[in-house]
């Protein structure tokens, strides 16, 4: 939990910078994407090993559960005050190479859950035939 918690804080950081109303918000939409795709890709496995498909319902049961679970229960606005006590005085040289390290888990997790699902469903022609 400590990963997610650590790129909460520092995903809403970032998102301050930006100078976005809500910066949480956009912090636990990113983190909860990620670990929804994350678990998407190794429930994937089974379904590749038998050569069968994941129905759609089960994304949106994954995906939803993460949300609910991060959005009231895990991170919050309560949780990033906390957070930002832990890593206030955290060394700035490694807080940028984490921060980068941070994004390049975003893009990794996109492009797995991308991978999976074009071994999944055989081609890019029948995954476009699912949505």
């Amino acid at each position: 939990m400590r990963f997610y918690y650590y790129c909460f804080y520092r995903l809403t950081n970032a998102y301050k910078v930006l100078d976005e109303k809500d910066p949480e918000i956009y912090a636990r939409g990113l983190v909860t994407l990620c670990q929804s795709l994350n678990l998407l890709s190794l429930i994937a496995i089974p379904f590749i090993i038998n050569n069968s498909q994941y129905p759609l319902e089960l994304v949106v049961i994954i995906i939803l559960l993460t949300l609910m679970i991060n959005w009231f229960f895990v991170l919050n606005k309560r949780k990033y005050i906390q957070l930002e006590e832990r890593w206030k005085g955290e060394n700035v040289k490694y807080k940028k190479l984490k921060l980068y390290l941070i994004w390049f888990y975003v893009l990794l997790s996109l492009i797995v859950y991308m991978v999976t699902l074009s071994i999944m469903f055989g081609s890019v022609s029948d995954l476009e035939l699912m949505m």
